[in-house]
């Protein structure tokens, strides 16, 4: 799951690829803005930085690409 609120699920085929659902980068994204507002708001610091979101978007684009490439992706 990406997100507790809006879950995403990730299916397993036959061959044992694992492709994450179509939503899962939007629904981490939203999730992520909504937090950071929410810390603006509330006068406090976000849970995580912008480096921190950066990084993890770049493992869920690396996800999508080894996916349909049917092999391995390199981050960085």
């Amino acid at each position: 799951m990406v997100d507790d609120e809006s879950p995403a699920p990730t299916l397993v085929s036959g061959a044992g690829l694992t492709r994450l659902a179509a939503d899962a980068g939007q629904v981490a994204a939203e999730a992520y803005l909504r937090h950071v507002v929410e810390s603006l708001v509330a006068g406090t610091a976000p849970d995580y930085s912008v480096e921190d979101a950066r990084a993890t978007l770049e493992v869920v684009e690396a996800a999508y690409r080894s996916v349909a490439e049917a092999a391995p992706v390199r981050l960085g």
